[in-house]
């Protein structure tokens, strides 16, 4: 057909269960496309009236194509529709093979938008399928196909001889006929659509349109990741939330669905969960000290005249001892049982440890039992030479050793194991310090 009326340069751009449509040139030179009504079901009133209802909906939303008018042309119906530059989404599917989710997003809410208006103004499109969405070239996409593919049933596409058609699409309520659908039969519609876009597979594709209804009713569908792993799990969930069996189970409205599905593509991917660390807990020390670092942390360092005050005293010690080795062998500042000892002791080193030892220790200041020897020790290694007289001798002049230098033990340095030695608290003010006896050997 070259011509329909004032119509000219007609060229069939698709063709349905119900009609076909072709691109021509309108009287005012403008390009338009033409749905027509066959003859064979022109004569049918029901089919013309229902095919005539399109062009009385009234519908005007950018995403919605336009009906500019209808009317009859020897005796067949025709509806004259706004023109959209762009092909189908089967085709398209069809052609360039399944849809990235961004792409599939933008045709979604494009989509969903569209469907939210007409439902808003109780309009149900009953048909909602790749073939009835059209995307433009830039990627918009706008519905075609309001209210007449209600009449071709289940096999609107079959008698197209194309691989899809409203049998593949239809919710589990129209293929088990009820009648007066709600907004909730498009919203399984459009996500079946969604399932097709991002896979290039309808939902179920058993072999008859009875089958196929069957499972709509009865079946749940693979999921979108397990047949498409390139689509996140996430997103699938969506498009498997819209096709859920009860239409109460499934998404508030159609714009839900395509935010819901814009908002999990843009989520993070998932990761494994990381293992939930337990708490650090500080070591139990049981009976033993903390360390003095700790300590002096934890409470007031210990004040510098403290601790002048011990390397004062060790200092002390250091000279007693000078002065005991320095005094000839009689010199009656020694006691007694110190020269006993010295005569009758075979030669061999004395250790002597100087503990310096307040008078008395006010009974408020808690003991610093973590003290360590920062505070207090003093190792003094002295070996000590002496002869036992033989007879019809004389008593050899003792033999000094030569005198180990003291060396105070400080903070930084490390005592051996053995001997363990226990601190006594420090009061303040400091009392003044006892007598400090020196002993050589037992």
């Amino acid at each position: 057909m070259r011509s329909f009326g004032p119509y000219t340069n007609l060229v069939e751009i698709g063709r349905g269960g119900m009609a076909a449509v072709y691109r021509a040139t309108g009287p005012d030179g403008r390009l338009v496309a033409l749905k027509l009504l066959p003859p064979h079901l022109a004569a049918d009133p029901t089919m013309r009236m229902r095919f005539e209802q399109e062009s009385r909906l009234g519908l005007d939303h950018p995403n919605i194509v336009r009906v500019n008018r209808s009317g009859i042309v020897d005796g067949t119906p025709y509806i004259e529709m706004e023109y959209v530059a762009g092909e189908s989404l089967d085709r398209l599917v069809a052609r360039a093979g399944p849809l990235s989710p961004e792409a599939t997003a933008r045709i979604l809410l494009d989509a969903g938008r569209a469907l939210d208006y007409a439902h808003g103004r109780g309009v149900i499109h009953r048909d909602v399928k790749p073939s009835n969405v059209i995307v433009r070239t830039d990627g918009t996409a706008v519905l075609a196909d309001f209210g007449v593919a209600k009449a071709v049933g289940v096999t609107a596409y079959t008698a197209t001889m194309t691989r899809v058609g409203s049998v593949f699409f239809m919710s589990p309520e129209q293929a088990a006929g009820v009648f007066e659908v709600t907004p909730a039969s498009d919203i399984y519609s459009l996500g079946a659509t969604a399932y097709y876009a991002l896979t290039g597979h309808a939902p179920f594709e058993a072999g008859s349109d009875v089958a196929i209804a069957r499972q709509h009713i009865e079946q749940l569908p693979p999921h979108v990741s397990d047949l498409w792993p390139a689509v996140p799990r996430a997103v699938g969930d969506v498009v498997m939330w819209a096709l859920q069996k009860s239409p109460s189970q499934r998404p508030a409205s159609a714009g839900a669905l395509a935010r819901s599905f814009a908002a999990a593509l843009r989520a993070p991917l998932p990761t494994s969960p990381r293992p939930q660390a337990a708490p650090e807990r500080a070591p139990a020390h049981v009976g033993s000290p903390m360390p003095v670092d700790a300590v002096l942390e934890r409470n007031e360092r210990m004040p510098t005249w403290v601790l002048a005050g011990i390397v004062g005293v060790a200092a002390l010690a250091c000279l007693a001892v000078l002065l005991v080795w320095a005094l000839p062998s009689s010199q009656p500042t020694l006691r007694p049982a110190t020269t006993r000892a010295l005569s009758q002791a075979t030669a061999r080193p004395a250790l002597s440890i100087f503990t310096v030892q307040p008078t008395d220790t006010p009974a408020s200041i808690p003991a610093l039992a973590t003290a360590t020897p920062r505070t207090m020790v003093t190792v003094l290694a002295v070996p000590i030479a002496t002869a036992t007289p033989q007879k019809g001798r004389p008593t050899p002049a003792p033999t000094r050793a030569p005198i180990v230098p003291l060396t105070p033990i400080m903070s930084d340095a490390t005592l051996p194991p053995p001997p363990r030695v226990t601190s006594t608290p420090l009061p303040s003010p400091l009392p003044t310090p006892a007598i400090i006896m020196v002993t050589a050997g037992p």
